[in-house]
């Protein structure tokens, strides 16, 4: 027991040092956000803008990387004749506590805690006509940041690794996972190609993100009679960074305002 106390005390001092870096980051994606919004308050406010075009459009979104505030803006770039490049920047999060739902690598959990939060910025190219003009393609960035803390649900029978565990065989498992990451993503969508009127405006986005760094993850047995070896735990551990490591997909749906 002792020797399990000294892991669960490293544990816990890495993960606070890795949780400050990621509030930090957390507090620079706010700042940027603002800061974009308050450019576009300003645009609002130039007093010939009721008679231009709409140029800009900011937006409440909803998706599987969770809710908040979706900003874009056209460009003069082209690639063809009478397209439309929008530049699109997305700040989206969520944060469930005491989840007893969680799953990772087949294993229930039971009070969990997950955090996610997200910065998308790409570009949006809209280069059709007629029926088709709403659709376009994206390209660009995405910066995510994933917290999951949870206990295994012990009196249920799970697989660690190769090792079946039995209910009540050991007394607990803790599965920590921590990532920052930037990925390239690439999607298609349909909506908010910013022409004509100002007024409402609707827009769904489907892709994929390919994440550059490799996630932290931390488990932690509580098991007096070694029923999970260190080898069936490291593989359990390898397996749960290979899946927070491959590609992913997200889906989005957002209402804009367009002025």
């Amino acid at each position: 027991m002792k020797g399990i106390n000294i892991v669960r005390q490293n544990t816990v001092t890495e993960k606070l040092g890795l949780s400050a870096r990621l509030q930090q980051r957390r507090a620079a994606l706010i700042m940027v956000g603002a800061a974009v919004f308050s450019q576009l308050a300003v645009a609002g406010e130039d007093p010939h803008w009721l008679e231009a075009e709409p140029g800009y459009a900011v937006g409440a979104v909803i998706g599987t990387q969770g809710a908040g505030l979706s900003f874009s803006g056209k460009t003069h770039m082209h690639l063809a004749d009478s397209d439309q490049i929008q530049w699109r920047l997305m700040l989206t999060g969520m944060a469930i506590d005491d989840w007893d739902e969680a799953e990772f690598n087949d294993i229930e959990y039971e009070d969990s805690d997950f955090s996610t939060y997200t910065m998308k910025a790409g570009l949006d190219w809209f280069p059709f006509h007629g029926w088709a003009e709403p659709v376009f393609f994206s390209a660009g960035l995405l910066y995510s940041e994933a917290e999951f803390d949870g206990n295994a649900d012990t009196g249920r029978s799970f697989t660690a690794g190769d090792q079946t565990v039995n209910s009540g065989e050991i007394e607990s498992l803790t599965t920590e996972v921590e990532q920052g990451s930037v990925s390239p993503y690439l999607s298609i969508g349909w909506g908010n190609k910013i022409t004509g009127k100002r007024g409402l405006s609707f827009q769904t986005e489907i892709g994929v993100g390919v994440p550059t760094s490799d996630a932290e993850v931390k488990l932690t047995a509580v098991d007096p009679d070694n029923v999970i070896s260190a080898d069936n735990l490291e593989k359990e551990k390898e397996e749960i960074e290979s899946d927070m490591n491959s590609a992913y997909g997200f889906f989005s749906a957002s209402i804009t305002y367009q002025f």
